[in-house]
């Protein structure tokens, strides 16, 4: 049996995808450096001390993203939150179990972030007694993140779920196949568990780094989220400088600034 996907859950999200990953690209990504590296450059001649300049800066932006233990740092903010909001935990009586997707590796792959996140809810659901597992929502919640894939996000994690949990009925597990953000993630789900009069108290499950804005997204949205962070998926990095680093900043500074647009834009509660 397909899984259930109503309107509320199947239509085109207004979220301007590629103008923003420009945003990211000539921002705090690796767009920014080249950026400033040209500025410097032109300007050079008007100013003092620009030559030195032209490499100090760069390299000291590089120095700030790609440094041993750095990602850690700016990252330690973020997890004392996601600790600070799963101390309670999750108790009886969810309406839902609602998993976020974290992106694709491939036309056909889950990234592995994403991956860890079904894995983790997955694993998760021993702790439901045996009549809560066969009645939960399982809301599998995540878009065309790629141009061009033949199927969702939703689906592959819909997919990657039963592998490890054939015992929940199919139809209980939903696919969300639309959402291009977090902001999405939060009202669609909403939506759909308010038309089937379902409890506001859910399970969300992503990744420790996304926790925060997640939660107070699905706040927000009128749901009473509790907090089942999936392990982070870190590579170890070798050297003092190097792009693995680099990648992990840019991930914590993408939660930043989405938690400051979040905020700004009254998304979050």
């Amino acid at each position: 049996m397909a899984s259930p996907t109503p309107e509320v859950l199947s239509a085109a999200s207004p979220w301007p995808l590629q103008g923003v990953r420009i945003v990211k690209d000539f921002s705090f990504d690796l767009g920014f450096v080249v950026l400033l590296g040209v500025a410097l450059v032109l300007l050079k001649r008007g100013l003092r001390g620009a030559s030195l300049a032209c490499l100090v800066l760069p390299f000291a932006l590089l120095v700030f993203a790609g440094a041993r233990g750095l990602p850690e740092l700016w990252a330690k903010p973020i997890l004392s939150k996601t600790a600070q909001l799963s101390q309670e935990g999750c108790r009886a009586g969810l309406g839902a179990l609602v998993v976020l997707g974290g992106g694709l590796a491939g036309a056909d792959d889950l990234a592995v972030s994403t991956m860890s996140r079904v894995r983790h809810a997955a694993r998760w659901m021993v702790a439901l007694s045996p009549d809560e597992r066969r009645t939960i929502k399982v809301v599998m919640s995540g878009g065309p993140s790629l141009a061009g894939v033949p199927r969702p996000e939703s689906e592959l994690m819909k997919d990657a779920f039963r592998a490890w949990r054939a015992d929940i009925p199919e139809e209980n597990i939903v696919t969300e196949s639309q959402s291009l953000n977090t902001r999405d993630n939060a009202t669609r789900v909403a939506s759909y568990l308010q038309s089937l009069r379902l409890k506001p108290e859910i399970a969300l499950v992503t990744s420790s780094l996304h926790m925060p804005r997640a939660v107070g997204a699905f706040r927000a949205a009128g749901l009473r989220p509790c907090p089942v962070p999936s392990p982070g998926v870190e590579y170890s990095s070798e050297g003092f400088l190097n792009f693995r680093n680099a990648e992990r900043t840019v991930r914590v500074l993408n939660e930043y600034a989405g938690f400051i647009g979040y905020r700004a834009m009254g998304w979050m509660k």
